[in-house]
């Protein structure tokens, strides 16, 4: 599991240049690792004896603030999973408590930043 997350951690696209309907478009030719946000909880929870991993529903409204009013136009409601990933020796409310609280339902977010959480940690190690 360790290869995937390092792999995962320091991927880079690579991407070449495609020809469709006369225009040349860049494409990646390769992909991430697939890793989930369940199997890197579990990772953390078993090799990190300090870190508590939890997963839970997350949650992401599109709505979009009207300027110069106090309306919003309603947007589409996203569902997803949530990682909450906490200090086991620290107390709550204590700074540093929560380490990462990665919403993987919000717009530009990857599962690669949990993944180069995981690498920075085990460096630190």
């Amino acid at each position: 599991m360790l290869d995937k997350i390092q792999a995962l951690a320091e991927y880079r696209p690579k991407y070449t240049d495609v020809r469709r309907r006369g225009k040349w478009h860049m494409v990646t030719t390769t992909g991430p690792p697939r890793v989930t946000i369940k199997q890197m909880a579990q990772f953390i929870n078993e090799n990190m004896p300090s870190l508590k991993a939890e997963v839970s529903e997350g949650y992401h409204s599109g709505d979009s603030h009207i300027s110069g009013t106090r309306l919003r136009n309603e947007g589409k409601d996203y569902y997803g999973n949530r990682l909450i990933v906490t200090d086991t020796t620290k107390k709550l409310g204590e700074r540093g408590y929560e380490l990462l609280d990665h919403n993987s339902v919000e717009p530009y977010r990857t599962n690669q930043e949990i993944a180069q959480f995981i690498m920075g940690r085990i460096k630190c190690l």
